[in-house]
Order: C-alpha cells, then structure tokens, then sequence
C-alpha cells in the first residue's frame, strides 16, 4: 500500500473516532433528554424547536462527517489487504462503502427532516409530531438503530487482518467481537 493512501487512511480512522466521541459527549450531556424522552413525539419536537442548531451540527458530524470518513478508511483498508486477503477485502469494501450510503443518507434524512419540523411546528404541532416520528423511524432504519451493514464491514476486515495477520491479533479480534456485537444489533432485544 503506498503511504499516502496509509496516511490518508489513518486520518479517517481518527475522524471516524473523533465523531464517534464527540457524538457521545454531546448525547450524554445535551441530548440526553431527547434520547430519554424520544418516544414522546410532543416532547421531542419542543426539544427539537429548543435545540435545532446543536441537533442539526450533531447529525452532520456523527452521520455526514463520519460518513465521508468512512469512505476513505474503507478504501483504504481495501488497499492494504487486498493482496493477502483479496476476496474478504473486496467484501470488505463493498460493505464499508454501502454503510456509508447509508450513513451519510440517515444524516442527509435528519438534517433536513428535523428543518421542516421546525417550519411547520409553530402552526401545526401535531402534524411536527407526525413528521417527527417518521423522520426519527427513517433516520434510525437507516444508520441509528442498528449497524449490521457496520458489523458486517468490520468483520470482513477483521477477518482478512486475522488470516493474512497484517495486524496483531489482539486488533483483529477486537475487530471481530466488534463486527459481531454490529451484526447482532438487528436481534431483538441485543
């Protein structure tokens, strides 16, 4: 692999963590009551009203920023293993790459859902309830409520690390538990 297709890998790996803490932080402080209280449609669109800005920059950075990321760190990890591993690289790939469609497109969904909430909430606040529930049930099929497609990139990746031992294996196993808690997300309960 050359370096600047590593350099530029591991600056997306970095940005890919960045979204992943700052997203965190933000829900465990700020956005807590709206993750608490998400299925009382009257409260969320009153903390939507209350907190657009911080929601909006929120889903641009965990969804549209991790997403584009995510585009560079999968091609970059395609490059790396695809000479030892080429089958499960190119699976690799193709997963990384249809999780960021779906990611990006979950931010895309958000973001413009949660603005014509704001429009319409003023004059008609059950119908901002009623788009608020679809807009959350969209964002979430697509990239909140579970991460098989994520699950499955990281298992694919992980397992060509494992079996090609590009990485040490403490690494490609963690890889592995990850991919496999991702792709159990879709289970019932888990």
């Amino acid at each position: 692999m050359n370096r600047d297709m590593t350099l530029w890998g591991g600056l997306a790996a970095l940005a890919c963590a960045a979204s992943f803490v700052f997203g965190f932080t933000l829900l465990l402080t700020t956005l807590t009551p709206y993750v608490e209280h998400r299925n009382d449609a009257g409260f969320a669109v009153q903390f939507v009203l209350n907190h657009h800005d911080t929601l909006t920059l929120w889903n641009l950075v965990i969804y549209v920023g991790f997403g584009i990321a995510l585009a560079v760190l999968a091609l970059a990890e395609h490059e790396r293993l695809r000479d030892a591993s080429p089958r499960l690289a190119r699976l690799g790939a193709t997963a990384g790459l249809v999780w960021v469609g779906l990611v990006v497109a979950a931010g895309m969904v958000a973001t413009v859902g949660l603005e014509r909430v704001v429009e319409i909430a003023p004059a008609e606040p059950s119908r901002a309830a009623s788009l608020w529930l679809a807009v959350h049930t969209i964002t979430e099929g697509l990239g909140g409520g579970n991460e098989i497609v994520g699950g499955l990139w990281a298992l694919a990746v992980s397992t060509a690390a494992w079996t090609a031992r590009t990485d040490p294996r403490w690494l490609s196993a963690t890889g592995l538990v990850a991919g496999l808690a991702g792709a159990g997300s879709t289970i019932p309960g888990l």
